[in-house]
């Protein structure tokens, strides 16, 4: 049976190719830093569009409660039922370990002051290859990251019908780190170095098929 994919995840399918094209364009360019973001950004907002979410315009600061009293602007952002999704688009060599680390710290601005039921999920992308210590990171923290040599589960899914144990497996992984959070991290225990490895066995299973 075919593997269920979330509107959600429909998103992070049809991003991912477009973020490889971008990538393609100005990786090892430098100053193309802010053009990769502007039109990942544009990209985004276009495909929440089409797929029936809340999008934001590009580099939006929104107006949602914070504990600093700061608002934050992110370089994407929608609004899918009751969780703000919002997005990091970046075009660097440096660590990237860093601006997750930074992208997530104004995520649990909005968590902690979050009093009316909704969820903040973040998606960090990248044009070049996300180290694995920002990977764990991101794992443990719920993060869903995109970078041109990592596609997100859900498109690895949708091309592998040929392939239902792979398929399988995949879904149950998938359904195992969604349901990761701040909020309930205590309660699942996640071990991200384990989980990153089963990710990249999945990868490889489904590059060589």
């Amino acid at each position: 049976m075919m593997a269920q994919v979330t509107p959600v995840g429909e998103f992070l399918s049809r991003l991912y190719p477009l973020v490889c094209e971008a990538s393609d364009k100005y990786i090892g360019k430098s100053g193309k830093g802010r053009k990769f973001e502007d039109e990942t950004a544009e990209q985004i907002y276009a495909v929440a569009y089409e797929l029936g979410f809340q999008p934001n315009p590009p580099r939006f600061t929104l107006e949602l409660p914070t504990i600093s009293g700061n608002r934050h602007q992110f370089d994407a952002s929608f609004r899918h039922e009751d969780t703000y999704y919002l997005i990091e688009c970046k075009n660097t060599k440096t660590a990237a370990k860093d601006y997750v680390y930074y992208f997530y710290s104004r995520i649990l601005d909005h968590i902690f002051a979050s009093n009316d039921g909704s969820k903040f999920k973040g998606v960090f992308i990248c044009a070049v290859e996300v180290p694995d210590s920002a990977w764990r990171y991101s794992i443990a923290y719920g993060v869903r990251v995109l970078d041109p040599v990592s596609p997100p589960l859900e498109y690895m899914i949708k091309t592998s019908e040929k392939h239902p144990k792979l398929q399988k497996a995949m879904s149950n992984y998938l359904e195992k780190t969604e349901s990761i959070s701040f909020n309930n991290w205590d309660l699942l225990d996640p071990d991200p170095d384990r989980l990153l490895d089963e990710y990249r066995y999945f990868c490889t299973r489904w590059r060589e098929l």
